[in-house]
C-alpha cells in the first residue's frame, strides 16, 4: 500500500536521526485547496519554451516596441508643431519687424491693369507676398491669400499685392505671365497678380527681410512699417495673417 504524506513531512533536517516511517499509517487526506493548487502549478518551472511560445512572446514584445515608438513619435510631432524649437522664428520675432520698406515698384501682371509703387501704399494696410508657380507651398499659401483679396474687396484701406516670380532671375515677362495664368486657371484662383520686372521691390525686400525662399509674405502697417513676415507655409498662418490685418485696420 502506497503512503502519502506532505513534503515537508518527509524532509530531514541536517544532521538529524532518520525518521522512523509507520508504514502502517492512514494516508493523508489532501484538501480540495491542495488538490487545486497542485492543478495549478507546474510540473517543472524550468521547462524550455516551444518555438510556438516564443514566437509569440517575441510577436508581443516586437508589437508593445512599435506602440512605444509611435507614442514617442507622435509626442515628437506635437512638441514640433506646437513649439517649432527648429523652425524659423514666428511672424512676430524676425529681424526685419519694425523697418520700412527703401522702395517698391510693381508691374500688373495678370488680374489687373494699376502699377503700384510705395506712394500708392501710404495710409494702407499692404499684405505683399512672393511665390513662384512652381513651388506646392507657394500655391496653397495663394489660395488662402485669395480669399482674404475676395474679403478686403471693396476696402480702400487694405491692398494685397502677389508678386509672382520665375524659376530665375532672367525669366521674361511675357514668359512669367503665361506660367502664372496657366497656372492660375488650373488651380482656379481669382486673384490680381503682379510681376517685379526691375527687381526694385525684391531688392528693397532683400535689404529688409531677406528673400531666401518661397514663398515669403510680409505685412506692412499703415505706416510703411514692417509688423510680421512669414517664410514658407505652414497651416495655421492664414489666421496669424487675418487677426493681424484685422489689429492694424481698428488701429486707424
Amino acid at each position: 500500500m502506497s503512503v502519502t504524506q506532505q513534503p515537508e513531512l518527509l524532509a530531514k533536517p541536517p544532521d538529524a536521526a532518520p525518521v522512523q516511517t509507520d508504514l502502517s499509517a492512514k494516508p493523508l487526506k489532501s484538501s480540495p485547496e491542495d488538490r487545486q493548487s497542485s492543478r495549478e502549478t507546474p510540473e517543472s518551472t524550468d521547462m524550455p519554451e516551444t518555438l510556438a511560445e516564443q514566437q509569440s512572446r517575441l510577436t508581443e514584445k516586437s508589437q508593445w516596441s512599435n506602440w512605444t515608438v509611435l507614442a514617442m513619435l507622435v509626442l515628437c510631432f506635437y512638441l514640433i508643431v506646437q513649439f517649432r524649437p527648429f523652425g524659423s522664428p514666428g511672424p512676430q520675432e524676425h529681424s526685419g519687424v519694425g523697418q520700412r520698406l527703401p522702395d517698391l515698384d510693381l508691374r500688373p501682371l495678370t488680374g489687373t491693369d494699376e502699377p503700384v509703387t510705395l506712394a500708392d501704399l501710404t495710409g494702407r494696410v499692404v499684405l505683399i507676398n512672393f511665390w513662384g508657380t512652381w513651388s506646392s507651398p507657394s500655391v496653397e499659401q495663394l489660395r488662402h491669400l485669395a480669399q482674404i483679396q475676395e474679403q478686403a474687396r471693396g476696402n480702400p484701406a487694405l491692398k494685397v499685392l502677389a508678386v509672382s516670380c520665375g524659376h530665375g532671375r532672367m525669366t521674361s515677362v511675357s514668359q512669367l505671365r503665361h506660367e502664372t495664368e496657366v497656372l492660375l486657371e488650373k488651380e482656379q484662383i481669382r486673384i490680381p497678380t503682379y510681376a517685379d520686372s526691375g527687381e526694385v521691390s525684391r531688392s528693397a525686400i532683400e535689404s529688409v527681410v531677406g528673400l531666401d525662399d518661397l514663398p515669403t509674405t510680409l505685412i506692412l502697417d499703415r505706416y510703411g512699417r514692417v509688423r510680421s513676415v512669414w517664410i514658407g507655409f505652414e497651416a495655421g498662418m492664414e489666421a496669424e495673417m487675418r487677426q493681424l490685418i484685422t489689429q492694424l485696420l481698428n488701429e486707424g
